[in-house]
């Protein structure tokens, strides 16, 4: 078995109609001492003998060496804690893994599986009566090159037979090429009278499962104690499964059931880790869901293919067109769950323990019925055991709602008859859960179809009893199944019913912090320690179940779920009761921060839908929360607006950024509104993904209007708060609004129509006209209102400091972008300084022109680094004294001016040194790398080989007087069968050149007297530092059977 762990073996253990299989690890640890677990230890001993030998007189010398090695051996329990009793004595047995073949002296070999052993999965008779056959053995695994026949029952060798595949039908080519596609060792049984037959294991179809797991369900719960039908119809078996009577229902019937759904759903758990299915294969079938699973069993098959193990899946490519393949599941009903390991990028080799614990969760079903009906027919056969196994049933079904994902009753995914099966056993574990032990015999009370009463039955049956029931562990799994088949409004109505609305818990107050949790922490809260005798979840674990299963829904994106969603009374008890966690519903799949932002696509902008936002903004302002959770957790009554010393108001959040406290509808929708426009989860204000689309005029208007809403709904909030006495202080709460609105319209990303709120401001809102103004480009106007109407200059320099803020991030960014290559042009400048207007209005606007004059020195000595030094005089009275500027501008401007040149001095002179010593090293390079023959790059490509010889070095003489720095020159040839070079070494050592560096040296071949040896390429010195020494090369083309005599070669020197 490849899947289980190293170091474990799968045993089969028989005597005589009993058997078992049991996982046996053995390991050695290097010493002595029992072995752990469930065995004990044994000892293997290894002896070596050594002889030695000087002469053949010599007597031999032996030595003999016993290591004792210690393995330590534990052995499991038998699988599912079972043993198995055959109808008759077994004889023999053979590995065709994942199958076992057991012979019976009967004379019928029986393909069973480890996982589930009491079941066989198909039968084959080998003897007749009396029966001879007494071995079975495994053959070696060689199918590759076989081309024989098989009988038409599949499963013995009729003969070997040497035909061609053209002479052959097609019935069987089609049975040869899938049994040469899947590679099962072969197995020979043998008789006493020396007959022998051959088989192999075969896949089980579609059509097995179905009928295998209907005539077991009736076996286990009798003809009217499941949904037989509706199975039937869910899982398309046969009129002869369908039409199976059974005998009576037994306690042992139904943990067979147990065991075999255990075991194709991948839900067995054995101590070797190995995995509990076996292969499959798809038939052809007119039913749409078989269509389906066989589609997605070729594609899956097609990958394995390509990554898996070609001894086991089979040889090349020829065989992915064939109708039937094969494929292995981690259970043989998890083909929902394993459909999108198609996709997956290559699949293990061998399989693995981990293979099994790494099953695709799904978020739709290609064919969900057998995943789906399977696991709700485990809950009912849980509900039934004695004890009854409420654990496992909740596994199963919250297993299942994983895989299958979000999909909704009525959705081509999921048929009517499979919501039936699992709405009818849902029902059946809610009404009759309390029923569990039924005697040896007995039949279970038949499943009612009809499921209108049966919400009221719920109500009478959980108000007559307050004890903690097996019928309510079983509503967590009867939850579980009604989201897997898409029925979830009734999910939440019977959680609720439930365990809710009839026990009462005691509401926790709990902070945001230990409410909010990942989607896996919910999913594993599930199964918490209830509190209470009465058996129901404690409030805050029902309420962060029910925000999970909502978030879901809402984060389908499907117009199903977020209809339910927003009409669901859930919704609104869990924003009434929690509504921190009820908002979570809608913002957990809003980007949370400027990286998720800066990578999310348009299409998942939470204002991307034309409707679904304005519909959460009703519901939300429609909301009356019963419970303020987030006053008590804020604290924001003192702690947000006062503070007792100046390190507290240093900590202070800034103003917009302090919490709101969620205790009305208008709050949430305020608190929504901030998540989906990102100015709470710092959206970038810069490199918005948007602004490099082209503008849809539809989108746009919807989010400008979406943002009229934001800042109407904070501006309600303001007048709302507004003191009683003289209407014009704010309130704690007022503050918090008032902030979040002047934050909101300060803010770069603000898509709202400034005009139409300018014209419904109130008059006394002068700050936020004068941010409004800004928006509309106006800004003298808004200086003009907080300097000269509320006459404050502080107020004013935030304002230009925002404003000189924004330009400088838009210039950054534009840098970046032009460094990039992405934008062309020169380098960007600030063009309109964003301090002249309030200097201008100091200037113009202030009735006391003395204090205007004042201000607008403060702002040019205050903001001197950033202002336009030369404009901002310009603008200064004519009368204003030298003297009146100097101090607090000109002198400090100066000041900065030249400590700024002195800074880029000594900046400059340090870039000069590094640009020097690079290109020093550069030199140095390049004159390395042609110093040797084999180092020229311009030579790599001729491929001159070695040379044929090479002169000795001599040195060149100038043919006139040379000039004082005429460098030394040494000259080394060459010689290869068609090529010459000629390497010039010079050195740059005149005492006359007094430390010049040579460049662009170059050795020249001016004159040849031979047309048959001409120059063709010259690699010169780019330049040569004094004290240097360098080559440059010439290389000449050479026919040597042209040449008449002895080539005269006139060369020149040249460099600067």
């Amino acid at each position: 078995d490849p899947s289980i762990d190293n170091g474990w073996s799968c045993i089969f253990c028989a005597s005589g109609r009993e058997c078992a299989i049991i996982d046996v690890n053995v390991w050695n640890d290097g010493g002595g001492g029992s072995g752990g677990g469930f065995g004990g230890t044994a000892t293997s001993t290894i002896t070596t003998t050594a002889t030695t030998s000087t002469s053949p007189s010599d007597h031999d010398n032996t030595t003999t060496n016993t290591i004792i090695l210690e393995n330590k051996v534990s052995c499991s329990p038998p699988r599912h804690n079972n043993i198995t009793t055959l109808a008759s004595p077994i004889l023999a047995s053979a590995s065709s893994w994942p199958f076992i073949a057991v012979l019976t002296s009967d004379g019928l070999i029986s393909i069973r599986s480890p996982s589930c052993l009491a079941i066989p999965l198909r039968t084959v008779e080998v003897g007749t009566r009396p029966n001879d056959y007494f071995v079975l053995r495994t053959l070696r695994h060689d199918t590759h090159d076989y081309d024989g026949l098989y009988d038409t029952d599949h499963s013995t060798l009729a003969g070997k037979r040497t035909k061609k595949s053209s002479s052959l039908t097609i019935q069987q080519q089609q049975q040869q090429q899938q049994y040469q596609l899947y590679q099962q060792p072969w197995l020979v049984a043998i008789s006493y009278s020396g007959e022998g037959k051959v088989i192999q294991c075969q896949p089980d179809t579609t059509q097995d499962l179905a009928d295998r797991l209907m005539r077991l369900s009736i076996d286990a719960f009798g003809a009217n104690g499941f949904p037989r039908s509706e199975l039937a119809e869910a899982l398309n078996a046969s009129f002869t499964s369908t039409s199976y009577v059974g005998p009576e229902p037994t306690p042992y019937a139904r943990s067979l059931l147990k065991q075999y759904l255990e075991a194709v759903l991948g839900l067995a758990d054995f101590d070797s880790g190995g995995m509990s299915g076996w292969p499959t294969t798809s038939t052809s079938s007119n039913n749409n869901n078989n269509e389906i699973m066989e589609s997605s069993s070729i594609a899956r098959q097609r990958q394995q293919r390509r990554g898996g193990d070609d001894d086991y899946y089979g040889g090349g490519d020829d065989d992915l067109d064939n109708p039937q393949q094969q494929s292995y599941f981690g259970g043989a009903f998890d083909e929902a769950g394993r459909t999108m390991a198609s996709s997956s990028s290559s699949p293990p080799s061998t399989f693995s323990s981990t293979t099994k614990n790494s099953k695709t969760s799904m978020l739709y079903a290609s064919s969900p019925a057998a995943l789906v009906v399977g696991s709700a027919l485990l809950c009912l056969v849980c509900s039934q055991l004695s004890p009854p196994n409420s654990s496992l049933a909740n596994r199963t079904a919250k297993a299942c709602a994983v895989k299958v994902g979000v999909v909704f009753a009525g959705s081509g995914c999921m048929t009517t008859a499979t919501v039936g099966v699992c709405e009818a056993i849902a029902d059946k574990l809610l009404r009759e859960a309390s029923v569990f032990t039924l005697s040896h015999g007995s039949s279970p009370a038949p499943i009612s179809h009809s499921y209108k009463n049966s919400i009221n039955q719920r109500r009478r049956s959980s108000s007559s009893s307050s004890k903690n029931t097996p019928a309510t562990e079983f509503a967590e799994a009867a939850v579980w199944l009604l989201r897997s088949c898409g029925k979830h409004d009734r999910a939440i109505e019977i959680l609720y019913e439930r365990l809710h609305h009839h026990h009462h818990p005691t509401k926790t107050a709990l902070s945001s912090s230990s409410v909010v949790s990942s989607e896996h922490d919910e999913y594993d809260n599930i199964n918490d320690t209830k509190t209470g005798g009465s058996g129901a979840w404690p409030q805050i674990k029902f309420e962060s179940y029910t925000a999970t299963h909502l978030s879901e829904l809402w984060g389908s994106h499907d117009d199903q779920g977020c209809r339910l969603v927003l009409r669901s009374t859930a919704t609104r008890r869990l924003l009434e009761n929690n509504p921190r966690l009820g908002l979570s519903v809608f913002t957990a799949t809003h980007p949370h921060n400027a990286n998720q932002w800066k990578t999310m696509w348009a299409r998942d902008d939470p204002l991307a839908h034309p409707s679904y936002p304005l519909q959460v903004v009703e519901l939300l302002k429609s909301v009356n929360p019963a419970v303020p959770y987030d006053a008590r957790d804020i604290g924001f009554s003192e702690a947000a607006t006062t503070t007792s010393s100046d390190e507290e108001k240093s900590s202070q959040p800034e103003e917009g950024k302090i919490p709101l406290p969620l205790e009305s509808g208008r709050a949430l929708a305020v608190a929504y509104l901030e998540s989906a426009i990102g100015i709470s989860t710092g959206r970038p204000t810069v490199t918005d993904a948007f602004d490099s689309l082209p503008q849809d005029e539809s989108f746009t208007e919807q989010v400008a209007n979406l943002h009229d809403e934001l800042s109407y709904l904070l501006l309600e909030g303001v007048i709302a708060e507004l003191g009683d006495e003289d209407k014009t202080s704010d309130t704690e709460l007022g503050q918090i609004y008032r902030g979040k609105l002047r934050r909101l319209l300060r803010w770069p990303n603000t898509k709202l129509h400034s005009d139409r709120l300018l014209a419904s401001l109130p008059s006394s809102f002068r700050q936020e006209h004068a941010l409004l103004l800004g928006r509309l480009g106006r800004h003298e106007d808004a200086l003009r209102i907080l300097y000269c109407d509320l006459q404050s200059l502080d107020l004013a320099l935030e304002y230009c400091d925002v404003r000189y803020e924004r330009q400088c991030a838009q210039l950054e960014f534009e840098k970046i972008n032009r460094r990039e290559g992405t934008i062309p042009g020169a380098p960007p400048v600030i063009k309109n300084c964003a301090y002249l207007p309030l200097v201008r209005v100091a200037l113009q606007s202030d009735p006391d022109q003395e204090r205007g004059t004042t201000a607008a020195i403060q702002v040019l000595a205050l903001r001197r680094s950033s202002i336009d030094r030369a404009a901002a005089l310009r603008l200064l009275p004519q009368n204003v004294p030298v003297a009146a500027v100097a101090r607090p501008f000109l002198i400090p401007a100066l000041v900065d001016s030249e400590s700024q040149v002195r800074r880029l001095k000594v900046t400059a002179a340090l870039q000069r040194a590094k640009y020097v010593s690079l290109k020093k090293q550069l030199t140095e390079a390049q004159i390395k790398s042609q110093s040797t023959l084999h180092s020229v790059p311009a030579f790599r490509s001729l491929k001159l080989g070695d040379p044929l010889h090479s002169t000795k070095a001599f040195k060149a003489r100038p043919a006139h007087s040379a000039s004082s720095t005429f460098p030394e020159v040494v000259i080394i040839k060459h010689f290869f069968p068609r090529h010459l070079v000629i390497q010039a070494k010079i050195s740059n050592s005149s005492p006359t050149i007094d430390g010049r560096t040579l460049g662009d040296v170059a050795f020249v071949v001016a004159e040849s007297s031979e047309e048959a040896i001409q120059p063709t390429v010259q690699v010169p010195l780019k330049a040569l530092p004094f004290r240097s020494t360098g080559s440059a090369w010439c290389l000449l083309a050479a026919a040597p059977q042209r040449m008449d005599g002895t080539a005269i070669l006139a060369c020149e020197l040249r460099y600067t």
